[in-house]
Order: structure tokens, then C-alpha cells, then sequence
């Protein structure tokens, strides 16, 4: 006898795929909306979330569309809608991860290949609902409406390898970047000096590691079911309501998961001040491009050497030796890298020289004396090509380790514009980052 789904199970699938898509739907919105509205989101990233977000708002109004209907026209429409989307929500995930790989291997222009993320994302959703009208696969498919239950090994070929396909390459590329950023903050010569900052950066590739490890799985979870679901009934004719009911809790959240990751990010990517970008050794390089251009690179290559300085042993030989390389490199007139410091502060250093008996701070006063010079030298940083190249960094890296914080982004962005004295009480004092060279960075 074969098993077939009752109506009291029809009705209960339906409302279960209703309940999850109206919830894609509000995240789906909610992220096209804050593109929209605000002009400091609208990175280049960022419109990748949004093309992400709009393919995820149409798969959500196909789901809430999901009680079969005895109409031809509404049922197509449905099922038309639901593979596209599907497939392009996907794609544009496989997208987003490789823009986050390609940006950690500081790959340039990447906005240029805008246009082909459009046509394999756009391209590739079409050629399958084409294929699937000229097969005249599409219609009535028990709780819902998509490819006929007689055609069960075209849907899994349409939507389901293209889909998981995606999926799986997605989680490859993330685990992968977790590795090589991993890799990078082992290696790195540039970390400062403080513990603080040290135990910062481990916990910073912790939390991308893990993240990396956790990103796959909702989404995993929701296709997985609706394939395992696909396949069973291509095996077998009888139906188990089970897997219909996971297959419609978990296959339309797709829009809510990306609206989790996306849209309720803790912001601790934007360095606030110069000294931020500077102490953060995966911000430094585009300001450094940046002071190249300006022909005054060398002041921050003294002040990181100095940094450096820090972490030797005092009055060791190395300590020694490299005390005298900074001065003869960057203090004297004329030297091969001569930084812009206050007579007083270069005489002064020419007197310890001479001695031989450079003390733990006498480098501190030109160091600081640098850092304000940098900051004259920087006026145009924040409009320069380095800076939004920076921001898209930063962004990447929120994209890999993005958080749930306990209140929505829009409740912030409406305690500054409209309703400042209510939206107070939703206010968090903001985190600090451990100090580092006595300079505390906000997070955001």
C-alpha cells in the first residue's frame, strides 16, 4: 500500500513553509532596505549581500505561495520562482566566499568582476527554469508546487546539484581563508608589542576559525533535508511527512540565515581614528600604500619599527644593535630615510647616540611626534582609492566573523537620526579593545 501525505499533513507542511518564508522575507528586507537608506553600508561587499538578499527575498515569497493551487498560471509561478531564486541564492553565497578568499589574497580590482558573478548568478537560474518549462517539468508537487512528482530525478538535477554543489565549495574556500588568515597572524612580523594585542589577534583567528567551521551548516541543514526528502521519494512512492515538515522548516530560512550573518553583525571592523588603522597590522599596509603616494612613507616605517623596539629585551645586543640601525636610518639629516622630528627632539637623540646609551623611551617623544605628522600627511586618506580598498578588507573580515549582538542595527541607526532620548535606553556602552601602545581602540 503506498503511503501518501493526508491533507491534515498538507496543511501542516504549508503553514511550516509559510511561518519560515515570511521570516526570510523580513530579513530579506530588512538588509535590502538598510543598502538603500544608508550610504555608509553600501560597500562593494556589501552589494554583493544585496544581489545575495534579493535573490533570497524572491525564494521567501515563493514559499509563502507554497499551498498548491488548483490554478495552472499561480502554481507556475510559484515553481518558476522557487528554482530561480533557489539556484541564485546559492550562486551568490559560492560568490561572496570567493570575494572573501580573493580579498585575504589581496587580489586588486575585484569590482571588475561584478559582471561575471551576475551572469553565472543570474545565467545559470535561468537556463534551468528554461529547461524545465521546455520539459514541461513544472506544477503540482504535493505540499507544494515545483517539479511534478513524476519528474523527481530532474529536480534533483536542477536545482539540487547546482545547489549543494555551491554549498559544498563555499564551505571549502571559508575553512580555507580560516587557514590562510590563521597562517598570516602566525607569520606576521608586524604584531605590536603589548600582550593585550597579542591575545587579541588569537582570539580574533579563533573566532574566525570557528565561525568558518559553524557558516555551512544552517544552510547545509536546509537542503540537505529537502535532497534527502527528493530523493527518498524518487526511491520509493510512499511519503514521509517528516522530512516534509523538516524540509519545510529549514529549506525557506535561507533569507533569515543570511539576514543572522549579515544583518546583525557586531561592528568591530572600522578603525574610528589614525591610530587604529596603524596599530591594526591588517589595516597598516593601505595606509602605508597610501603615505607611499604622498612620498612620506617613512614616517610609519619608523613608527613600526619603534613599536618593534619594544619587544626586544632591554640592553640586550639585539636591543643594542637595532637602536643604532633605527637612529642611522631615520634620525640624522641626510639619512637614507630621514623623518620630519623637532630639532630639540633630534639633538637630544644625537647626545644619547654619541654616548652610546639609548634609554627605553628615547625613541617614545619621535614616535609621537611622527604619529601627528602622519595624521597632517593623512587628511585625504578617508577619500582615497586605499581607503574604500581598506573598507572592503574590513568588510570581508566582518563577513567571516560576523556575531549576533542583542539589538538590531536598525535600533541604532534610529537612536541617531529620529528617536534619540527612547532609542538611548536600547544603548550599550561600547567594548574596548585591549590597549595597545597605550591607545585604546573602541569597537564599534
Amino acid at each position: 500500500m503506498v503511503i501518501v501525505l493526508t491533507q491534515s499533513q498538507i496543511n501542516i507542511t504549508q503553514l511550516l513553509a509559510c511561518l519560515s518564508g515570511s521570516l526570510s522575507v523580513l530579513g530579506a528586507i530588512f538588509l535590502i532596505a538598510s543598502f538603500l537608506f544608508f550610504k555608509e553600508l553600501r560597500t562593494h561587499s556589501s552589494k554583493l549581500i544585496l544581489y545575495l538578499s534579493i535573490a533570497d527575498l524572491g525564494e521567501a515569497i515563493s514559499w509563502i505561495l507554497s499551498p498548491a493551487s488548483e490554478s495552472k498560471y499561480p502554481c507556475y509561478f510559484e515553481s518558476y520562482t522557487e528554482q530561480f531564486f533557489g539556484v541564485a541564492s546559492c550562486l551568490w553565497q559560492l560568490c561572496i566566499s570567493a570575494y572573501v578568499m580573493q580579498v585575504n589574497m589581496e587580489r586588486k580590482q575585484l569590482e571588475k568582476q561584478e559582471i561575471i558573478y551576475h551572469a553565472v548568478c543570474w545565467g545559470i537560474p535561468l537556463i534551468t527554469i528554461i529547461y524545465g518549462g521546455v520539459a514541461d517539468i513544472f506544477g503540482p508537487s504535493g505540499a507544494w508546487c515545483w517539479v511534478k512528482n513524476d519528474h523527481p530525478l530532474d529536480g534533483i538535477l536542477i536545482l539540487y546539484v547546482p545547489a549543494l554543489t555551491a554549498i559544498i565549495v563555499s564551505g571549502v574556500i571559508y575553512v580555507y581563508v580560516a587557514v590562510l588568515l590563521g597562517r598570516k597572524a602566525k607569520t606576521s612580523n608586524e604584531l605590536t608589542s603589548s600582550n593585550g594585542s597579542e591575545e587579541y589577534t588569537k582570539m580574533y583567528n579563533m573566532k574566525i576559525q570557528l565561525q568558518t567551521r559553524i557558516y555551512i551548516l544552517p544552510f547545509a541543514l536546509g537542503w540537505l533535508f529537502g535532497f534527502v526528502n527528493r530523493l527518498h521519494n524518487l526511491l520509493s512512492p510512499n511519503r514521509i511527512a517528516a522530512l516534509f515538515y523538516l524540509q519545510a522548516i529549514f529549506f525557506p530560512l535561507q533569507g533569515f540565515w543570511n539576514f543572522l550573518m549579515y544583518g546583525l553583525t557586531e561592528r568591530i571592523i572600522t578603525p574610528q581614528s589614525l591610530e587604529a588603522v596603524i596599530i591594526r597590522s591588517d589595516t597598516r599596509p593601505f595606509l602605508s600604500d597610501y603615505l607611499e603616494k604622498q612620498f612620506c612613507k617613512e614616517n610609519l616605517d619608523f613608527w613600526v619599527v619603534v613599536e618593534h623596539l619594544k619587544r626586544i629585551t632591554f640592553d640586550s645586543e639585539e636591543w643594542k644593535q637595532k637602536t643604532i640601525i633605527i637612529y642611522e636610518q631615520y634620525v640624522p639629516q641626510n639619512a637614507p630615510n630621514e623623518v620630519n622630528i623637532n630639532g630639540t627632539t633630534k639633538d637630544a637623540l644625537a647626545v644619547v647616540y654619541s654616548e652610546g646609551r639609548f634609554g627605553l623611551g628615547d625613541f617614545e617623544t619621535a614616535q609621537k611626534e611622527v604619529m601627528t605628522l602622519m595624521k597632517s600627511n593623512s587628511v585625504g586618506f578617508e577619500q582615497s582609492e586605499q581607503y574604500g580598498s581598506m573598507l572592503d578588507f574590513l568588510k570581508s573580515q566582518e563577513i567571516m566573523t560576523g556575531k549576533v549582538r542583542g539589538r538590531l542595527l536598525l535600533l541604532e541607526l534610529l537612536h541617531y537620526r529620529t528617536f534619540g532620548l527612547i532609542m538611548k535606553l536600547f544603548q550599550r556602552e561600547p567594548k574596548k579593545e585591549p590597549e595597545i601602545a597605550g591607545i585604546s581602540l573602541e569597537v564599534l
